[in-house]
């Protein structure tokens, strides 16, 4: 039997977005990567799709948002697909009931809410669901960890394993640009106790593998911390034991760093910024004391939206005092590139020779700091 696995929708975020025709371009991108995940899905004959947390972005939502979730799930229903949603942590107060427990309210026995942490079986498969949980029902354990294994160790077995999924922050795992979105509380989970069997993990954004743990990753870009990840979902063959990773074509984003410490003006070619188009750009323009003036940044906005960008950020970052007469007690204060540029006319006798060095060590630097430039 074949499963699909994704997470962290949020589908009524619309920050960091703009329209496109009255439109969210935030919500057309959702749209995008849903059809795609469907097509994928029926084309493998996958059984069940599983949503592993944090369909909604909030434990409250408006009809609009609500509808569209619904329209989700049942174009995957309709196509003879289970759907299998668990809360995550943005779904659940600390009181009251998750948000997800309304889609019950549809009655449709193709979708199916889990809301305590047990097992599921299908088709000779046995699954271990883990939904974020209020801390009302663990109170009374040292820590979420030993409440699911008391629940894991109790599970009745299957001789074919037990996937397990759920939403949580694995122990070892690197957190993603979910702390910029961060909602109500994290359980932590050490998933040194399913050792034997592979694991999904929502809640963090940025993809990633942990020994015998997948952090499925969240299907779209919603922040510029994300704009280097590939996001994807994954399809499971529990027969096989196998899994599949396939990307998704979703919105690009770009970190642009300009630099006028080493610089004094700045050239934007029309074949260099061909690749900013319909793309969501954040700029950071670093400068010196003596370049400030030089700066105008209604030329550098307009620049990148000419070429089709969508600029959701700018900042111009001033030094406080010239490079040149810093002092050694004030080497930790300096950025990466103004350090590099300090020591590299300190220490290289001659002149001829800065030019390109400056040039290399500033490439390396920025590719070391995710900037895009």
């Amino acid at each position: 039997m074949k499963i699909g696995l994704s997470a962290d929708w949020h589908i009524d975020n619309m920050s960091r977005t703009y329209l496109v025709k009255n439109v969210s371009n935030r919500e057309l991108d959702m749209d995008k990567q849903v059809w795609f995940m469907l097509k994928e899905c029926i084309k493998r004959q996958v059984k069940y799709f599983i949503i592993a947390g944090d369909l909604f972005n909030k434990t409250t939502v408006n009809g609009y948002w609500f509808n569209r979730a619904i329209k989700y799930l049942r174009s995957f229903t309709d196509a003879g697909i289970h759907v299998v949603v668990i809360p995550g942590n943005h779904e659940v107060s600390e009181s009251g009931v998750p948000l997800t427990n309304t889609l019950r309210e549809l009655r449709n026995d193709m979708i199916s809410v889990y809301n305590e942490v047990g097992s599921m079986f299908s088709s000779g498969a046995s699954f271990f669901l883990i939904p974020h949980i209020r801390r009302e029902a663990f109170k009374d354990y040292k820590s979420f960890t030993e409440f699911v294994k008391e629940k894991w160790l109790a599970r009745v077995r299957s001789k074919h394993g037990t996937v397990v999924i759920g939403h949580f922050e694995p122990k070892g795992s690197l957190p993603g640009a979910e702390r910029e979105m961060f909602a109500g509380t994290s359980r932590i989970l050490d998933t040194m106790m399913f050792r034997n069997s592979v694991v999904f993990s929502g809640h963090i954004h940025t993809p990633q593998k942990v020994g015998n743990m997948f952090i499925v990753g969240s299907p779209i870009r919603f922040s510029l911390g994300e704009c280097k990840e590939t996001k994807r979902f994954i399809i499971y063959d529990t027969e096989k034991k196998k899994g599949e990773t396939i990307d998704l074509d979703c919105q690009r984003m770009y970190k642009i760093h300009i630099d006028f410490v080493t610089k004094d003006k700045v050239e934007f070619s029309e074949e260099k910024m061909k690749k900013y188009r319909e793309v969501i750009v954040g700029i950071s323009v670093e400068s010196s004391k003596e370049n400030r003036m030089k700066i105008v940044s209604r030329d550098i906005i307009s620049a990148f939206e000419k070429a089709g960008a969508q600029v959701i950020s700018y900042e111009v970052k001033t030094q406080k005092e010239d490079t040149s007469k810093t002092k050694k007690g004030d080497k930790l204060s300096m950025t990466p590139v103004s350090l590099f540029v300090r020591t590299t006319k300190k220490i290289v006798k001659s002149d001829d020779r800065v030019p390109g060095i400056l040039k290399m060590g500033k490439v390396i630097l920025e590719d070391l700091e995710g900037l895009d430039d």
